[in-house]
């Protein structure tokens, strides 16, 4: 598990050496980090404090001081992904974030989950952004069986590696550049289309027209 970690954060992380971590369940129970002790007490605290209000699939930055802000990602019902850097911005953090659930998801999942809420309602499903009706959508080339091994043929360039890392289902250029605006990337739409130009110029993704 360490291991794969390790490996993504060197991906996707502007100073990896320095970037801390924590794997941990949502009762608090930390599965694997590298964080000090501080640290840690730091983070089950605040993870007491996001059971409540976060569901899975968001996410909350919050300010760390000189060591840098702390991403926590509710990956799933049960497991949050810490991460905490001085200089990555927040897209990358969140898409390194979500690739080590990607990776992880059944060696986390296995072990034993706690009880769900007596009252609480299942989460409702996140809205889809809107989509213009005649604009086509972008997807991975077919070459590539993955979004890792997507990212592995990038060079490093934040726009186009957040843009490859979200693509796990085929978007339009209006989705990815809302989802790169979510994320805290200040892109302008003329920049996300370069972007996709140079993607598709070099056989990473491809367009198509929408299936009706």
């Amino acid at each position: 598990m360490e291991e794969v970690v390790r490996r993504l954060i060197q991906r996707f992380m502007p100073e990896p050496g320095l970037t801390r971590y924590a794997i941990a369940r949502s009762d608090g129970d930390i599965i694997v980090a590298n964080l000090i002790r501080e640290d840690e007490d730091y983070v089950r605290k605040v993870l007491s404090s996001l059971v409540p209000i976060l569901k899975p699939g968001e996410y909350m930055f919050m300010g760390g001081g000189e060591g840098g802000d702390f991403l926590f990602y509710r990956a799933s019902e049960t497991i949050f992904i810490v991460l905490r850097s001085v200089r990555a911005p927040p897209g990358i953090m969140l898409s390194c974030a979500r690739s080590m659930f990607r990776e992880l998801e059944g060696e986390l999942e296995s072990g034993p989950r706690p009880p769900a809420p007596e009252e609480e309602e299942a989460p409702p499903a996140a809205p889809e952004a809107p989509e213009a009706p005649e604009e086509p959508v972008y997807e991975l080339d077919p070459r590539f069986g993955s979004v890792d091994e997507a990212l592995d043929a990038l060079p490093p360039s934040i726009v186009a590696r957040t843009i490859v890392a979200n693509l796990t289902r085929p978007l339009t250029a209006t989705q990815i550049f809302m989802g790169l605006r979510s994320l805290g990337l200040e892109v302008s739409e003329e920049e996300v289309k370069s972007a996709l130009n140079y993607l598709k110029g070099i056989r990473v993704i491809r367009e198509r027209k929408k299936a009706s």
